[in-house]
């Protein structure tokens, strides 16, 4: 694993960790395959730099309610996005909240929004992930 890699992922590992700061934080999980591929991680690797720090930003505005009104629309049933803006580029964070009392954000998919509306096939990518992650938490309940 490259430096830059490690650098990501306890980046994403910190964010994840701040709602233990605050009781009101929504708790924040990006998806990982069953193999343990950390997928969004990943996504998140290929942005740049700024791109990537604006988005962890906006994901940990978003988990402490204090987001801004034009960071988060709602994509198609329980998928929503996050949106944020980059040295002129447009990029999205897809994600769901999950848990009884919508207590956590899963992180599915992260994307340069290259296109005037999200692709059909990026939505469906976003539902089948969240469904798979839901599947596999049941799974463990049982």
């Amino acid at each position: 694993m490259s430096a830059r890699s490690r650098a990501l992922l306890q980046d994403c590992r910190t964010l994840a960790a701040v709602e233990h700061q605050h009781s009101q934080r929504l708790k924040v999980r990006f998806y990982s395959t069953a193999t343990g591929n950390r997928t969004v991680v990943n996504e998140l690797d290929g942005l740049g730099t700024a791109a990537r720090a604006e988005m962890i930003s906006a994901i940990r505005r978003r988990s402490a309610g204090t987001q801004f009104l034009r960071e988060d629309e709602h994509v198609k049933g329980r998928i929503r996005a996050i949106r944020t803006t980059c040295e002129g580029c447009e990029y999205r964070a897809l994600y769901a909240l999950l848990g009884a009392h919508d207590e956590v954000l899963l992180c599915v998919h992260v994307l340069n929004k290259k296109w005037r509306k999200l692709p059909r096939s990026v939505i469906k990518l976003a539902e089948k992930r969240l469904t798979d992650w839901e599947t596999r938490g049941r799974a463990r309940q049982e």
